[in-house]
C-alpha cells in the first residue's frame, strides 16, 4: 500500500468545499430542463419502431471507438 503525504485541515477544509461546489454544479445541470428538437424525437420514434438493433464494433465503427 502506498503511503499517502500529510495534508493540513486547511487543504482539507478546501479539497472539501471545491467537492461540494462541483456537487451543487452538477446537481443544477442535472435539473435543467432539456427539450429535444422535432426532428430529433421524430428521428427516437422512428428508430423505436424498426427494433433494429445495433451491436457495438458497428457503432464504434460509425463513430468512432473513444
Amino acid at each position: 500500500m502506498k503511503k499517502m503525504g500529510s495534508i493540513t485541515l486547511e487543504q482539507l477544509h478546501q479539497d472539501l468545499q471545491g467537492l461540494k461546489k462541483e456537487i451543487e454544479d452538477i446537481k443544477t445541470i442535472l435539473e435543467e430542463n432539456f427539450e429535444l428538437k422535432d426532428d430529433v424525437v421524430d428521428e427516437i420514434k422512428a428508430s423505436r419502431k424498426t427494433k433494429l438493433l445495433i451491436s457495438h464494433d458497428a457503432m464504434r465503427d460509425e463513430f468512432g471507438s473513444h
